[in-house]
Parts: C-alpha cells; sequence; structure tokens
C-alpha cells in the first residue's frame, strides 16, 4: 500500500507569512499617517536620505545629481520652501555624520584647497553681514546663509566623494542625462504654450503671476524662471562642448553632442538676454583655446556670429512674442534703478554691509516711487548685490573663490587625458559664462539649480588632483 506524507511546515514556516504581512501593514500604516498629517511623509522622507547619506549609497548620490535640475516649492507657511535645499542640506549632514562615525573626517579638506578655503570663507562673510547688518531681518539673513550653506555643504560632500575616475564620469553622464531631460521637457512647454501642469505643481505658483512671461512664449523646463534656466545650461554646455571635441569614444561624442544640441536650442527658448551674451562670450573662449591659428580663429568666430543672427531670425519668425517686448518693456530701466539703489545701500555699509538676502526687504524705502517698478524686487546684478548686502568683506571673499577656482582649472588644462582637460574646460568656461550672466541675474545665488551646480563643478576640479591621474582614462 503506498502512503503519501502530508508535507510538514517547518519551524521557520510562519516567519514566510509574516514579514510580507508585517511589511504591508507597515506600509499601510505610513499611507494612512501621511493621509491624515502629511507632514509625516517628509520626516520619514528625511529619514530615509540621512540613512541613505550615511552608508554613502552610491546611486542614490547619482540620482541626486540627475535630479539637480528639479525643484519644488511648498506652501509659503512651511518651514522649508524650497525642497531641494532641504534635501541637499540633510545628504551633508549624513554623510559626514557617517564619515564621523567611522573616523574618516578629514578637516584638511577644508583648508588645503584653495576653494575649500574660499567657500568657508565666503560663507563666514555672509553670518558676518548677517550679525552686523539691519536689524529685524533676520529671517531674510537666515535664508540666505541657509541657501549658501547647502551648497557649500554639497560640495564637501562630492569632494569626499569623487575619489575615482569612474565615479567622476558617472557624475558628468548623469549631468549630461539630466540636461537632455531638461531641454525635452523646455521643447514640450515651448510647444504647448504654457509652463505646463507639472511645472505648477511644482512650484505652487499662482498662474496670474507667471502669465505675463508665459505670454511671450518663455520657457523655464524644471527651474523657476527661464533666466535660471538660462544660467543653469551656461554651466553645463561648456564641459558638454569640451567632451563633444576631445573625447574619441563614441558614447561620449553622442551624449555630450546631444547635449550641446538640445541645450543650444533650449538656451535659445528661455530668452534670456544676459544667457544669450554669456554663452556668447563661451563660444568665443572655446574658439580661442581649441582653435591653433589666429585665421581659424578669426573664421570661427565670423561663423558663428552669422549663426547667432540666422537664429535670431528664425525665432522671431516662429514666435515673435519671444523678442517682440525688447524695444518696449522697462526691463532696463527700472534695473539701472535697481543698481543706482544697491550702489547707494554700499555707500551706507561699505564694510559690511546691510545684510545678505535683504535688499528686496529694504530697498523700497530708497527707491524712487515710479509706477512700473514692483515692490520687493532684486538687484538682478551678484556684484551690486554682494557689495550692498556683504560690503567689501562679501565681495573680496567671493572673489578670492573666483580666482582660485580660475587657477586650479588652468592647472589641470595641462592634463594629458581628454576628460581630466575637458573638465577644466568646463568649469573655465562655465565660471566665465556665470559671471557675465551675473551682470543681469543673481541665479548663482538664489536658483538653487544653478548654485547647487556652480558648487558641484568646483568639487569636480577640485576633487581631481586628489585622484590617481597617472592611470589615465581611457577614451
Amino acid at each position: 500500500m503506498i502512503t503519501h506524507s502530508l508535507p510538514t511546515a517547518s519551524p521557520t514556516a510562519p516567519a514566510c507569512y509574516w514579514v510580507p504581512l508585517l511589511l504591508a501593514s507597515t506600509a499601510t500604516a505610513l499611507v494612512a499617517l501621511g493621509v491624515m498629517a502629511p507632514w509625516t511623509v517628509a520626516i520619514w522622507g528625511g529619514m530615509i536620505i540621512l540613512a541613505l547619506s550615511f552608508v554613502e549609497n552610491g546611486p542614490f548620490l547619482l540620482l541626486l545629481i540627475f535630479l539637480l535640475p528639479v525643484d519644488a516649492i511648498l506652501g509659503p507657511n512651511s518651514l522649508v520652501r524650497d525642497v531641494s535645499v532641504a534635501v541637499r542640506s540633510l545628504v551633508a549632514v549624513g554623510f559626514f555624520f557617517g564619515r564621523f562615525h567611522r573616523g574618516q573626517i578629514r578637516l584638511n579638506r577644508l583648508r588645503q584647497p584653495a576653494i575649500s578655503l574660499a567657500s568657508v570663507l565666503f560663507l563666514a562673510s555672509l553670518v558676518i553681514s548677517a550679525l552686523l547688518g539691519v536689524p529685524g531681518q533676520k529671517h531674510a539673513e537666515a535664508r540666505g546663509i541657509y541657501f549658501i550653506g547647502s551648497y557649500v555643504g554639497f560640495y564637501l560632500v562630492m569632494l569626499a566623494w569623487l575619489d575615482t575616475t569612474q565615479r567622476l564620469q558617472k557624475l558628468a553622464l548623469a549631468l549630461f542625462s539630466s540636461t537632455v531631460l531638461v531641454a525635452v521637457f523646455g521643447v514640450v512647454q515651448e510647444f504647448a504654450g504654457r509652463y505646463t501642469a507639472l511645472w505648477h505643481l511644482l512650484y505652487r505658483v499662482d498662474e496670474d503671476i507667471t502669465a505675463g512671461v508665459e505670454a511671450t512664449g518663455r520657457i523655464p523646463s524644471f527651474l523657476g524662471h527661464p533666466n535660471h534656466l538660462a544660467g543653469y545650461l551656461n554651466l553645463i554646455l561648456p564641459f558638454a562642448i569640451a567632451c563633444c571635441l576631445l573625447s574619441t569614444e563614441r558614447l561620449w561624442k553622442r551624449v555630450s553632442a546631444l547635449t550641446v544640441a538640445l541645450g543650444t536650442v533650449t538656451l535659445l527658448l528661455t530668452q534670456s538676454r544676459g544667457g544669450y551674451i554669456a554663452f556668447a562670450c563661451t563660444i568665443v573662449v572655446a574658439i580661442w583655446h581649441f582653435a591653433k591659428s589666429c585665421r581659424r580663429r578669426v573664421l570661427l568666430i565670423g561663423v558663428f556670429t552669422a549663426l547667432g543672427f540666422a537664429a535670431y531670425i528664425l525665432l522671431q519668425q516662429w514666435n515673435p512674442t519671444h523678442f517682440e517686448g525688447y524695444t518696449n518693456d522697462l526691463s532696463l530701466l527700472s534695473r539701472a534703478v535697481l543698481w543706482y539703489t544697491a550702489w547707494t545701500l554700499f555707500l551706507s555699509s561699505p564694510l559690511h554691509g546691510v545684510g545678505f538676502g535683504t535688499f528686496s526687504l529694504i530697498a523700497d524705502h530708497y527707491l524712487p516711487q515710479l509706477p512700473d517698478l514692483e515692490a520687493g524686487l532684486q538687484v538682478h546684478n551678484i556684484y551690486l548685490e554682494l557689495l550692498a548686502e556683504t560690503g567689501i568683506l562679501g565681495f573680496i571673499s567671493f572673489f578670492v573663490l573666483v580666482a582660485a577656482t580660475f587657477r586650479e582649472a588652468r592647472r589641470q588644462l595641462r592634463s594629458t587625458g581628454w576628460f581630466e582637460h575637458s573638465l577644466a574646460f568646463g568649469v573655465t568656461g562655465g565660471t566665465v559664462a556665470i559671471l557675465v550672466h551675473s551682470f543681469f541675474e543673481h541665479d548663482i545665488f538664489w536658483a538653487p539649480q544653478t548654485g547647487g551646480l556652480f558648487w558641484i563643478l568646483l568639487a569636480t576640479i577640485v576633487a581631481a588632483p586628489f585622484r590617481n591621474v597617472k592611470a589615465g582614462v581611457k577614451g
């Protein structure tokens, strides 16, 4: 007689049922808690960010780089308004707490590279201006220091994490890929004729406020303003141009060429006059650096000038509203008034300024009463903004940082590796472009994406000498 024995459950079998049940119950509880108390979602998200930063999870850090152009603005009554600034601040806290826990903190990184020391000194100058500036504006000053502190903190994270060529190349690919995504979304906005519901969901701005800018066909992509998008693209495009010209590897050629092509088109669609001028300077610097003869340089500059005029005419035919406001708006007059007011504030407190981030709050008392001049405007010029808000102390400390950047990039330009050379030129060209663009805007301080990208590029140029460059880069 054949007997069939019934399967017996192993002693650990019940755990196989309890684990999924426990996970499902926990997930359900978290979702329910998030619905009843939305602030708990932020707490759980912050804990996850701290944990992943603590263990230095590579894919997570690369994901943050890829999502660098994306930001979200919470309600005006929220403790944290700019999500990207809060995320990068949490990453810096979690990352260095993990390094401290493992005994890997190296304080010499704060003083040994000149760029690191200059960044810390610049941040210190902002703190001094806040302490000695106009009383009663501490919230605005703290917000400004918080912004710059998040940039410097994430810079230090990248400086510590980018210790291999592979990580540096992965970061570059993430930046190029995200720029392509930014360009595609910008083109979608152009054809849609508006910023789209996704943009308004991210920034929670009243559509009546942006209606005037949207009507001209200007596009911001994932950033908060078309001028911010122009500044962001002017930072990344020099690096992509250098990779396209120097690399012999097919992948890098294709990715960088696609980034340059789509990024240039998107830059044109921003209708940023300062962005156009900055990009023209980038092209001139690229021609002067890569062209080997004076005759070829003159020829290429002439070709680029002709292409620029052709693009202007084409865009004017495509959408006349892009450029019809150039002759009848009062933006240049209003900025001249704002610049004069900033200079007046600087003269009132030349050493330490009136406090970083306070111009828009106190300038109304100094501005002339013009019917087309709105209240709460920014300087739209970082040089005058630095002089007015941080005085000579902040102005000099910032340009010490710029000088250290050019010095390090120039040293890296002697590298024989195509990637190091491209990176050094990218930082040089990007810095030139953002300095030119900053005559008309202040993206490098107040646009989280642009400021974050600037300090990330600084980290790459400082991290390069700490790697084993003798091994070279295959390409």
